[in-house]
This record gives structure tokens, C-alpha cells and sequence, in this order.
């Protein structure tokens, strides 16, 4: 515990428990992936592009819990090597599917074999009930950090927004929701303000400037004098969605 006040409880706390299991299980896969020429990032570029083919680098990115900028250089790399194949021009849009080669199958192949014996020795003293609560549990932890909350998810729903303005909802709460403090606060002003700039401006998203009477702006204000400040002028978090 921490000198002079209340703190975490290291040996107790589960946040610092998991922290610890994640650095273990890091280290373990690095000792076997270092012999194969292979970085933790760049078996799971590989794994995810075995399971899902075509993955775009940005999806891989998300996949591979790094920033797209590193996914792109790997996977330059990885072309270098033979292993993967992107087409020199998007077939849709701008995002180039990659696709293994056989080179990175055969590759992988013996990855995925050390990787998963460092798995079985981690779960070596639990049985199959336990393996399937830990899963559970674990996903419900994942849930409560990434989730928005079920009041804020439900007024999506009820506004019928469409996905486009959905993403921008949720773009706009992760924006704000330091200055709010709660997302399902930042989502509801995003969200009214939303429909009213839809109803009263013709909804152009590539031109928005957030007005100093807006929802959103009077929601701010009322949860903090920062969020206010925040969402009173604010011209770059809106304008680039």
C-alpha cells in the first residue's frame, strides 16, 4: 500500500495481478519467437491474416494492439520477406487487403506450435471449467473499459441514427469524455447535437463547427467549466471525422 493515504494493494489488487500475468506471458512468447526470427506483433499480423484473410492494415492494427503506423511498416517488412501480399492499388477505397503467402503459412505453422505450448503451460494447473470462467471473466473486464454504457448505447438505438453517425457519436465521445468525464454524458450531447445539426443545417459532416449554443455545449457546461471550454469552440475534433 501506499505511504501516507489509502492506495492499491498490490498483492491483492487484480489490475495489478493481470498487469503482471500480461508481462509473463509476454516475456514467455518473446523466448520462443526470438529463435524463429519473430516478434510477438509480427506472429499476430501473421495468426490474424490466417483467420481472416484480406484484413486491411488498420483492421490488423487493432488486431495486433499496435498503431497503424507500425502495422505499415511491418508489414513492408513482411512483404520484403515474401511473406505477405498486398495489390499495388486498392480494389475499393484506399485500404490494401493483405493475404499470406505460402511462405508465411509455412512460417506461421511453426509460430503458432510454440505459441501454443506457451499457452498450455499457463493454463497447465486449471481445468476446462476454470479456463471457461477465466474466458468469461476476462471478456467482462474487457467489456466495462471498452463498452459504452447500456443508457448511452440505448439512446443510439432510439435516435436511429445510421452507422455513419453512429461512429461519429462515438468518435466525438472518446474526444471529449476527458473533459465530461462520463462518455454516456458526452454521447447524449453528441447525440442531441447530432439531430439538431441534421435538422437544421442539412447534416453536412465534412464542413461541422460546433456552435456555442449547441447541446452538446450546454451538457459540457453543466458537468464542467473545462468540457464547456471544450465544446463551446472547438473546430478540430468535429471538422476531420
Amino acid at each position: 500500500m501506499s505511504q501516507g493515504g489509502p492506495g492499491i494493494e498490490l498483492d491483492t489488487s487484480l489490475g495489478y495481478m493481470l498487469k503482471a500475468a500480461a508481462s509473463a506471458l509476454h516475456s514467455a512468447l518473446e523466448a520462443v519467437l526470438r529463435p524463429l526470427g519473430m516478434t510477438i506483433t509480427h506472429y499476430a499480423c501473421l495468426e490474424l491474416l490466417a483467420q481472416r484473410p484480406g484484413l486491411s492494415n488498420s483492421e490488423l492494427a487493432r488486431g495486433a494492439f499496435v498503431t497503424r503506423q507500425s502495422m505499415n511498416v511491418l508489414l513492408q517488412a513482411l512483404e520484403r520477406q515474401g511473406l505477405v501480399v498486398r495489390p499495388a492499388q486498392a480494389p475499393v477505397g484506399r485500404a490494401l487487403p493483405t493475404e499470406l503467402t505460402a511462405r508465411g503459412r509455412r512460417q506461421l505453422a511453426v509460430a503458432s506450435a510454440a505459441v501454443r505450448r506457451v499457452e498450455q503451460d499457463m493454463l497447465a494447473n486449471l481445468d476446462a471449467s476454470e479456463q471457461d470462467q477465466m474466458r468469461r471473466l476476462l471478456t467482462a473486464c474487457i467489456a466495462a473499459l471498452t463498452q459504452l454504457p447500456a443508457p448511452a448505447t440505448q439512446l443510439l438505438r432510439n435516435l436511429r441514427l445510421c452507422r455513419s453517425d453512429v461512429r461519429a457519436v462515438l468518435l466525438g465521445a472518446k474526444a471529449c469524455s476527458r473533459g465530461c468525464r462520463h462518455k454516456e454524458v458526452a454521447v447524449r450531447g453528441l447525440a442531441s447535437w447530432m439531430v439538431w445539426a441534421r435538422s437544421s443545417s442539412g447534416w453536412q459532416p465534412s464542413c461541422w463547427a460546433m456552435p456555442r449554443a449547441s447541446p452538446i455545449a450546454a451538457v459540457a457546461a453543466s458537468v464542467s467549466p473545462r468540457a464547456a471550454r471544450k465544446a463551446a469552440w472547438s473546430s478540430r475534433p468535429w471538422a476531420r471525422w
